[in-house]
């Protein structure tokens, strides 16, 4: 049995996670699956960018690429902290290291779902920086 959606029921999916934030709308939902389920894969990846884009970028703001890479080259690896707690780490082999705090909300957020490979790319965008592995 196949379960169609209404385009009603999606948009009232999006504008909740654009008023009220998506732990709000994982609340609401039950889980991030069901998000899914409701907005479609490709949707449900923007909304999981949007929501690292929103809440986990570092104190401070991001700096331009180039102060990134000269940090890497100078001390070999770069912390960066989200309200005062180092959240993710690289070093110059390019493993990026999310702490136990941050792993388990996003796990927890996501449901397991392969938030890793955004959380990469939304690191790679923002830093410019190379990420081999993610742990």
């Amino acid at each position: 049995m196949r379960i169609l959606i209404s385009e009603n029921k999606v948009e009232k999916l999006k504008n909740l996670i654009e008023l009220k934030g998506m732990i709000k709308a994982v609340q609401l939902m039950g889980s991030f699956n069901n998000i899914v389920k409701v907005l479609g894969y490709d949707d449900a990846e923007k909304y999981i960018y949007q929501y690292l884009v929103d809440t986990k970028y570092p104190d401070y703001g991001w700096e331009d690429n180039d102060y990134y890479t000269e940090e890497i080259d100078s001390h070999g690896s770069l912390q960066f902290f989200i309200d005062d707690r180092e959240g993710y780490y690289i070093d110059d082999r390019g493993t990026l290291d999310i702490k136990p705090w941050l792993w388990d909300e996003l796990e927890e957020l996501f449901d397991g779902y392969n938030w890793k490979r955004i959380f990469q790319q939304w690191f790679e965008d923002n830093t410019g920086l190379e990420v081999i592995r993610v742990e």
